[in-house]
């Protein structure tokens, strides 16, 4: 990934069409969609997706554009503190704040080990922030007692705590801890199926 690039998908997402972002930057549309093709086999994932009313960037064209604009460590904790803070104000508990923050910090770092540039890395990265959001989850395992306190609380009656906790065990724990991770790095995949797949039928790609 180069400046050059970077420029190009800046302005897609501000224009939120390539048509409009090969005008403004002064090319044909072809040569834009060439390049943004070419980075999205770079990295090895879509950076956008298409919609009705345009394109947008995914999760992880988010994620990346964050990351090459910055360069530096800060930006994707920054991501995570706002991730948590969303949480904990719509009345999760703090341990909902804190995934997101140590995930945040621990994702931001890893990406950093490459200078943010390694398509590899920067995935990984990703499948880590994407642990953050077990935090709304994470209380019905490690905070349990405050959990029904809070149902009771909530006016919730013995029989739906019990159906709730059913699942509730170490095993349902490592169950949903490997789904994330599979849902993590075949998400990306699967979008950049898509991307390929509508792009190419509008004649973009």
């Amino acid at each position: 990934m180069n400046l050059k690039q970077l420029e190009y998908v800046v302005e897609i997402s501000r224009s939120g069409s390539i048509n409009k972002a090969a005008q403004n930057l002064y090319l044909a549309q072809p040569s834009l969609s060439a390049s943004v093709r070419q980075l999205e086999q770079e990295l090895g994932f879509s950076i956008f997706r298409r919609k009705n009313s345009g394109i947008e960037l995914t999760s992880e064209g988010k994620l990346m554009l964050l990351a090459a604009k910055l360069q530096k460590f800060g930006g994707i904790s920054i991501m995570g503190l706002v991730m948590g803070l969303f949480f904990f104000v719509s009345g999760h508990f703090v341990l909902s704040f804190a995934a997101n923050i140590v995930c945040g910090v621990l994702a931001d770092w890893v990406a950093s080990r490459s200078q943010y540039r390694s398509k590899k890395v920067l995935l990984a990265s990703y499948v880590i922030f994407s642990y953050g959001l077990t935090g709304p989850i994470l209380p019905l395992w490690f905070m349990k007692d405050a959990y029904i306190a809070n149902l009771t609380a909530r006016g919730k009656d013995a029989a739906y705590i019990d159906t709730l906790f059913a699942p509730i065990n170490n095993g349902s724990f490592v169950a949903a801890i490997a789904a994330i991770l599979v849902c993590a790095v075949l998400g990306g995949l699967f979008g950049q199926r898509m991307m390929k797949k509508h792009f190419e039928k509008a004649g973009i790609l």
